[in-house]
């Protein structure tokens, strides 16, 4: 009886594919996650990831640009919110595991600029001149979506929409749409979400409560920082990923998650086994981690920035080089041993309108104010494939009903009443 119960549960609730979408930003770093993604699913002997030449092509460019092995690496540039169309990149993913491999996960990656994702009413045109997207749309299509946070945009400019507003304004126009009718009752989004604050391996200090890059803090500012949780503070609150996601997005969007638009697990300790309520999990990622030096401590993967490259041969350029206020890391036993999740994490080491344009040449010349991938250094991402295997458990676990399917699901029940409708008036 529990292997027929068992057999019947799965074979119910089988999806033959998993489609998984992102969302993020200006500045949030997706074709940085993208790419670091597409690497760890490479070298993973659980999964296979395949795509088109110009997906791949994407990737390629990418990881060039990125990569730091023999010469400084580069950050990817941010995409022209000014090209008129944009590039769809499909990837396709098949898990090595027993449990899914007649699952097919295909992930789905516009091209975009930021504003492009920002903007809930934004209409583009894919590179073929005929297809016409939008970013609600396109998130209503997925089973699971992957949220990038970032915690520096904060620091942009005081018009800068703020994560509360922007979210609040995405998710007010998501569930408008996800209703088939005025009439229907009120619930949470069908989706599985996996909110991921990025960036936690860069060197960012809380200042009598305000949020400061490194290279922004002045000898004077550091002085005031007296907790050596505040000298190293987005690294540390990274360790509590829940609590780092309220503070990004604003306690009132957090709320909201839970009460209005998600299906969030309120005990942290259980957000990791799959259940028809628990469809809302919160991630510190970074795509660079951080590395060990040759004395034994902690550093980031990036050079200073200099606002100019100074004369080598100046005194004071020489005594700023050798100024170091930052280092003493902390280790978080070896990268995130424990998050919000009471679980141990696994390491993966491993716009409006858009068109695509060839990657540059890379140059060995660094752009002024732009960080710079030291050279040679060990690349120690995680928390990368975690988002995505916490969502494909859930999805296959517990379906979700997406708005197309509920419609079609109406569609066969209208088209079953009409059929009963005439086989009554045919028996009177």
């Amino acid at each position: 009886m529990i292997l027929k119960d068992f057999l019947q549960n799965n074979n119910n609730h089988a999806l033959t594919q998993i489609r998984i979408g992102i969302w993020g930003g200006v500045g949030s770093g997706k074709s940085i996650y993208l790419t670091r993604l597409f690497e760890c699913l490479e070298k993973s002997p659980n999964y296979r990831i395949a795509a088109d030449d110009k997906a791949i092509e994407f990737i390629q460019t990418n990881k060039h640009i990125l990569d730091n092995e023999k010469r400084p690496g580069s950050l990817l540039k941010e995409t022209d919110p000014a090209m008129s169309e944009l590039e769809i990149f499909r990837y396709t993913i098949t898990s090595q595991s027993s449990w899914f491999q007649d699952v097919t996960i295909v992930w789905e990656f516009i091209d975009a600029s930021g504003e492009f994702y920002e903007n809930p009413d934004s209409n583009v045109q894919v590179s073929d001149g005929e297809t016409t997207y939008n970013i609600i749309e396109y998130l209503m299509s997925c089973h699971g979506i992957i949220f990038l946070l970032d915690p520096l945009r904060i620091l942009k400019t005081e018009q800068t929409k703020t994560y509360r507003k922007l979210l609040s304004d995405l998710f007010i126009e998501f569930r408008r749409r996800s209703r088939s009718s005025v009439n229907q009752k009120v619930t949470p989004l069908e989706q599985y979400m996996a909110f991921c604050v990025s960036k936690v391996d860069e060197e960012v200090a809380k200042i009598d409560g305000k949020i400061v890059k490194k290279t922004d803090v002045t000898e004077e500012e550091y002085q005031r920082i007296n907790s050596e949780d505040d000298r190293d503070w987005l690294w540390k609150a990274g360790q509590n990923p829940y609590d780092l996601v309220t503070e990004i997005m604003g306690e009132d969007m957090t709320t909201k998650l839970s009460t209005e638009y998600c299906r969030v697990e309120t005990k942290p300790d259980k957000r990791e086994k799959p259940h028809p309520q628990n469809r809302c999990n919160f991630y510190a990622i970074s795509a660079f981690g951080r590395y060990r030096d040759e004395r034994g401590e902690l550093c980031t993967v990036f050079e200073d920035i200099q606002p100019q490259i100074p004369n080598s041969n100046s005194p004071d350029a020489e005594e700023e080089k050798n100024t170091n206020v930052w280092g003493n890391q902390p280790d978080w036993n070896s990268a995130f041993c424990n998050n919000s999740n009471n679980q141990e994490s696994q390491t993966s080491n491993s716009s409006t309108g858009f068109t695509w344009e060839q990657e540059e040449e890379y140059s060995n010349v660094p752009e002024p104010n732009k960080l710079i991938i030291k050279e040679g250094v060990p690349i120690n991402s995680f928390n990368i494939i975690e988002p995505l295997e916490w969502l494909i458990k859930g999805i296959r676990k517990h379906p979700p009903i997406l708005f197309s399917d509920r419609q079609q699901t109406s569609s066969v029940q209208e088209n079953q009443k009409r059929v009963r409708s005439r086989s009554r008036k045919r028996d009177n």
